[in-house]
């Protein structure tokens, strides 16, 4: 006897959506970690992504939220220029307009990391450290990734001893992300480079011993056969 079907609430539907997105996403990176360089915040971006959408489900500025929408485009395609600036000539607001006019709302704190973000793809660093710095956020997922961008940037201006702490502090802010070997390899590495080879060779061993089968496990022990050469 077939049985009725159970009636799904759009509440049901939005969560489901939101959490196969996330795991396709885990298995994305899994799949491509490798391909990412140290320093980088692609995966910061994808996840914040998927935030972005959960987050704005019950957003308090309906606005902002359609129009950080539209600059998903850009950002996607990589036009960081148009989607710090918008398009005036059709009507889009960019992200510095949204930021200075909506900074304080859960749309205006998104629109902020991405603008951060952005200044990082475009090589404006300190303006990347200056916004990263005024993000008030509002989740594990967009703290840790906030982190994250703070830790690509200060790495970008050749400040390793400061990013590796950043990394540091994403990857043991939420130890549930799938980004918190590659975090605590990042830190590892930074330390390393700065002269903090304690620190480099606890956070190896760390990995080795929390993340025995990712993909940074297997390469600690390469890092900390260099380091020791350099010490020597």
């Amino acid at each position: 006897m077939l049985r009725a079907k159970k009636k799904i609430s759009q509440r049901e539907v939005q969560t489901d959506k939101f959490t196969t997105t996330y795991f396709n996403v885990q298995d994305w990176y899994q799949l491509n970690k490798k391909n990412v360089n140290i320093g980088t915040t692609i995966f910061a971006l994808i996840i914040i992504a998927i935030v972005f959408y959960y987050n704005n489900l019950n957003a308090n500025n309906k606005t902002s939220a359609a129009e950080l929408a539209k600059l998903m485009q850009f950002i996607d395609a990589g036009q960081h220029k148009e989607a710090i600036n918008g398009i005036p000539e059709k009507n889009i607001r960019g992200l510095l307009s949204i930021v200075d006019n909506d900074g304080s709302s859960n749309s205006g704190n998104l629109a902020k990391f991405y603008l951060a973000n952005s200044y990082y793809s475009t090589g404006e660093f300190q303006k990347a450290i200056e916004i990263f710095e005024d993000v008030d956020a509002d989740g594990n997922l967009i703290e840790s990734s906030r982190l994250a961008g703070l830790a690509a940037s200060f790495e970008a201006i050749g400040n390793f001893k400061v990013a590796a702490k950043y990394y540091e502090q994403s990857a043991t802010f939420d130890n549930t992300l799938p980004t918190v070997p590659n975090n605590f390899f990042n830190a590892a590495i930074l330390y390393g480079k700065s002269g903090e080879s304690e620190k480099a060779k606890k956070l190896f061993d760390k990995i080795k011993k929390d993340f025995p089968t990712s993909a940074e496990a297997r390469d600690c022990e390469r890092y900390i056969a260099e380091f020791a050469s350099i010490e020597k």
